[in-house]
């Protein structure tokens, strides 16, 4: 997945992905896209978010939309950010969660389990 480049990467806060969530007309309107690995999403997840393990991004290309904008987490924001800088070299538009699923729970969301 990583050739070296660096492209940098679009970020989105999660108190911005917070309102953006709290005023989508319809869960699944914002493309989430989790990948953590199974046991870490067993332990803490989203509501309608998309799991696709970092180590299986390159394959799964096919089941990400092309026509929205994805939204991208894992635990604390590193591993989203690689993904992000593949997906933009790919062709897709997404957004990095700044500190991932962990700052959510704690600034959003407090029914999330942190680890």
């Amino acid at each position: 997945m990583t050739d070296g480049q660096q492209t940098p990467v679009k970020t989105i806060s999660v108190t911005q992905l917070g309102d953006m969530l709290k005023h989508s007309d319809k869960p699944g309107d914002v493309f989430l896209l989790d990948v953590r690995e199974a046991a870490e999403v067993a332990t803490a997840s989203m509501p309608h978010a998309h799991h696709i393990s970092m180590n299986d991004i390159t394959d799964r290309l096919a089941e990400l939309p092309r026509d929205k904008t994805i939204y991208v987490f894992c635990h604390h924001g590193g591993r989203s950010q690689m993904v992000c800088q593949y997906l933009q070299r790919e062709g897709f538009d997404c957004r990095n969660i700044v500190g991932g699923i962990h700052r959510y729970a704690l600034e959003i969301d407090n029914t999330i389990p942190t680890y």
